[in-house]
């Protein structure tokens, strides 16, 4: 009885003196063989009859060499039918895909480092796809966001160009003339936003960001109201509308609608009534808002307010306005170039003298910039997102090499294949088809894996980035049709080269072991090339943006920070509420002083006002302080003294200044030779008296040069900030007294607090955010290179197996051996250095220049980055090496 597991144990038998073919050509060749009788069993031949027809058909008869040198596929002569060709594109498919996850799990290692390493790229890139979308679509939410603008007052600058960013702070009395005097307002709104305590009944007061809006907010904007009437919701003063957190927090289940809640305003509690509720606004908006109450109750409940009403040089909020539909900012920009000749005359006049500009250059304006601008173009920076599309390509890129250096290393242990399958009559694009389907099924695994890797690690990411990326944001439309490219992309790129080069051999080339790769060596060492230039790019980037952080994180700031705690006074007496602090913490030993200011330490941007002396236009950073403010943060002076609150006039009459606003008057019209003593305006005094110099102290960013600053007693912007400086051996125990103190000079507001060096540092947020992102960028990068890497060697010292074990038995000691292999991979790695470096150099100065006081780049950072890359590839590299250089010869010499 015919057996036909026996059958093809004979045949094999028939061929194992033929040494034409390796055990693992044959075992390929076995599985063509059964791959073909099964088709045929499938068509009803017997076992017998399937096992001839198959070696009849293949031309698989004993005499191998000589067999395969004649053979040539004819083609069955008998008409085929549809459903015997389909029948047969069935059986190749399958056939194909066989092979493939044969392929797989005989070569583990290099499957998974194709996988992983593809998964692991392709989970970076969808990451920071994720983050890059969530950039871009900053504000896109709004229904009417091609009409809804922000308004900056813009000025020319000594080129006579308008400058990009301009003012964004503006009077009360903006949005009412924009109404009035500019066609094509629709809507006009006012937003002042700060952190209040609110409260329902008597229960404790929880810290929200209330903004005060104008009531058009709820109809122009698209926050949804999820209760309450959006376009009377906000009509009278004393009514509020809550986001759905904060009606949760107050509220619980209970329907808010109509209740009482109750706002800490300038130092009691008053009554609003609950009007509405409005969704939160969505991480990518602009607007932030966790109450919003109507902007007639501001100067209701500040005096300030009331007075400044009318006054255009008085800027404290930020005006949004509407455009008609169909209108475009150029539509209006003449009706906003009178109105601001109308109301800042002076400023135009000064700026055509002091730059010499003709009458037709526009030396001022109110400028609109759209709300979908806003963030990229003034809170981020689009640059920052290109670059991180260039790095996730890159990584993509850097797995993409892996695979296809691998996939080329592998190609002449694959040459039999070809051979065998072009000898039975498979045809080119069958052949391409086969490779390009393996890739796109790696590929896809990958793929696949590499979206769970995206969606487990993405927690951690958002920790990284600040941010709260929802995994769900991965399928969104956007992110499909990326993914879906991504594929394509991928495994066209990576099954190009196996695909079109081998696919090419001809039989008697690979059957008779005659095949030559030469531009395959040529083209995997330029890809390596590539790779590590990357990789090493992006790790100096890294080193540079670290130590740029701690630069800013150590640097003398010119006061000291340490072990101050800020608590924040808004809406509240400050100064009163400082002063009784100052008396209830004055035996308390851990506290070593309390002072308060109207600004905090460490901010972006200006808290200034612009004033005239001697026909010159200034502007200065006003700081409303204490007396002892300087002595608490150990401020020096150059000249003069401190002030005195024993002496009258220095309550209103007195002035400190910093060394910035002396070089300032003396570089415009030499005033302030000898400052002391000398009168300029100050807030509303016009003749206040300068008694002191300080030393320049950072109370800006260090993106900003020192600017010119003025300190009174004068309550002028009030007094919004407390420090209380802790002692460091005792800071629970100061923490405790400070609150203690806080809770009986104010008992109906919670106690909260933050260092001061914490809130500093959130100022480079931005910065540390990318550095970050790039730090984990280059660490993916690096490992997928050294991962490919360590894919390459072993195919390496594979091949050269045989070599190595009869050098070792002529003498070569291990050393010699790790030291030939490695050799030829650690110069790729130094050429991908040599390319990196000076690219990082220009890429990294250029970042550089928007601080003021950074680092300068020397060559050390850029010797630690390359010696790191380098270290780390020759430890994969000569690792591999060692073990092959370690093995029996005489099992070497019996490699093949």
């Amino acid at each position: 009885m015919f057996n036909l597991d026996h059958a093809l144990a004979a045949w094999r038998r028939s061929l194992r003196f033929n040494r034409a073919f390796s055990r693992d050509d044959l075992d390929e060749l076995e599985t063509h063989l059964r791959d073909y009788i099964e088709a045929l069993q499938s068509q009803g031949y017997s076992d017998e009859e399937a096992f001839h027809q198959a070696l009849d058909r293949l031309g698989l008869r004993h005499d191998m060499e000589t067999e395969y040198r004649k053979v040539r596929w004819t083609r069955p002569k008998r008409h085929q039918t549809l459903l015997n060709t389909l029948h047969w594109h069935a059986v190749m498919i399958k056939n194909y895909f066989k092979i493939a996850l044969r392929t797989l799990y005989k070569e583990k290692s290099y499957a998974f480092i194709n996988i992983f390493g593809l998964a692991v790229g392709l989970a970076v890139c969808l990451l920071l796809f994720l983050f890059v979308r969530n950039e871009w679509t900053y504000d896109q939410f709004h229904p009417k966001v091609g009409q809804l603008y922000r308004v900056n007052a813009v000025s020319a600058e000594e080129d006579g160009q308008l400058d990009d960013q301009g003012n964004t702070s503006h009077p009360l009395a903006l949005a009412p003339a924009l109404e009035a005097e500019v066609p094509g307002v629709e809507a006009a709104i006012r937003v002042r936003g700060f952190d209040y305590y609110i409260r329902h009944e008597q229960a404790e007061a929880i810290s929200v960001r209330g903004t005060f809006v104008d009531p058009a907010f709820t109809t122009q904007f698209g926050f949804a109201m999820q209760a309450g009437d959006a376009a009377s919701a906000l009509n009278d003063p004393l009514n509020i509308v809550l986001s759905t957190s904060t009606a949760d927090k107050l509220f619980g289940n209970i329907d808010p609608l109509g209740s009482q809640v109750s706002v800490h305003l300038n130092g009691s509690y008053v009554d609003f009534t609950v009007t509405g509720i409005i969704a939160d606004p969505p991480g990518n908006s602009t607007i932030q808002f966790e109450a919003l109450m109507p902007f007639a109750a501001y100067p209701m409940h500040y005096p300030d307010m009331q007075r400044n009403a009318d006054n255009w040089n008085y800027s404290v909020v930020l005006t949004y306005l509407a455009l008609r539909e169909g209108l475009t900012a150029d539509d209006v920009a003449p009706a906003l170039a009178d109105l601001y000749a109308k109301h800042y005359e002076d400023r135009l006049a000064y700026a055509r003298e002091e730059y010499n500009l003709s009458a037709d250059v526009v030396a001022g304006t109110f400028a609109l910039r759209n709300m979908a601008d806003i963030h990229l173009v003034e809170t981020s920076d689009p640059t920052y997102s290109y670059i991180l599309l260039g790095i996730a390509l890159g990584i993509l890129v850097i797995a993409c090499i892996n695979f296809m250096t691998l996939t080329i290393g592998r190609s002449a242990r694959r040459a039999m294949e070809v051979g065998v399958r072009k000898a039975i009559g498979a045809q080119r694009g069958q052949l391409m088809a086969q490779f390009w389907g393996e890739a796109f099924m790696l590929t896809a695994l990958a793929l696949l894996l590499g979206l769970g890797l995206a969606v487990a690690s993405l927690p951690v990411f958002n920790a990284v980035t600040d941010e709260s990326l929802v995994w769900t944001g991965l399928f969104a439309p956007s992110v499909l049709i990326a993914l879906l490219g991504l594929f394509a992309a991928t495994g066209f790129i990576a099954g190009s080269y196996p695909a079109l080069l081998l696919s090419r051999f001809r039989p008697i080339e690979t059957l008779s072991n005659r095949l030559r790769l030469s531009g395959a060596n040529g083209l995997t060492k330029g890809l390596v090339i590539v790779q590590f230039a990357l990789s090493v790019f992006l790790m100096v980037s890294t080193l540079v943006m670290s130590a740029q952080m701690r630069h800013t994180q150590t640097m003398n700031l010119g006061f000291d920070k340490d072990h101050v705690v800020v608590i924040e006074t808004f809406g509240m007496d400050g100064r009163g509420i400082v002063q009784k602090l100052e008396q209830t913490l004055a035996s308390e030993p851990n506290v070593l002083g309390v002072t308060a200011s109207g600004n905090s330490l460490g901010w972006r941007g200006s808290m200034g006002s612009r004033f005239t002396h001697e026909d010159r236009v200034y502007t200065v950073n006003m700081f409303t302080v204490e007396s002892n403010y300087f002595d608490f943060f150990g401020i020096p002076f150059a000249e003069g003294r401190g002030f005195d609150v024993q002496r009258s006039a220095d309550s209103t009459g007195a002035i400190i200044v910093n060394e910035a606003l002396v070089r300032d008057f003396q570089e415009k019209d030499g005033a302030l030779t000898n400052p002391i003593g000398e009168a300029i305006p100050h807030g509303r005094v016009p003749d206040a008296q300068i008694v002191g110099v300080v030393e320049d102290f950072h109370f800006n960013v260090l993106y900003q040069e020192v600017a010119p600053a003025m300190f009174a007693l004068e309550n002028y912007w009030g007094v919004n900030y407390v420090f209380v400086r802790l002692n460091p051996a005792a800071v629970p125990d100061a923490l405790a007294a400070t609150e203690a103190a806080w809770t009986a000079v104010v008992p109906d507001i919670p106690f909260q607090y933050q260092f001061l060096d914490d809130t500093m540092q959130r100022v480079y947020a931005n910065d540390q955010q990318w550095s970050a992102i790039v730090r984990y960028a280059s660490f993916f990068a690096i490992f997928i290179a050294c991962l490919g890497l360590l894919g390459l060697a072993t195919l390496t010292t594979a091949r050269r197996t045989k070599e190595l074990g009869i050098r070792k038995v002529l003498g070569a000691s291990v050393s010699r051996l790790v030291g030939l292999v490695a050799r030829d991979f650690l110069w790729l790695v130094v050429a991908g250095i040599a390319i990196a470096v000076p690219v990082g150099l220009i890429v990294m100065q250029r970042w550089l220049e928007d601080f003021a006081y950074r680092i300068e780049l020397g060559p050390l950072l850029f010797i630690i980055g390359a010696v790191l890359a380098l270290g780390l590839a020759a430890s994969v590299v000569s690792l591999q090496a060692y073990r092959a250089a370690r093995a029996n010869p005489v099992e070497s010499l019996r490699y093949e």
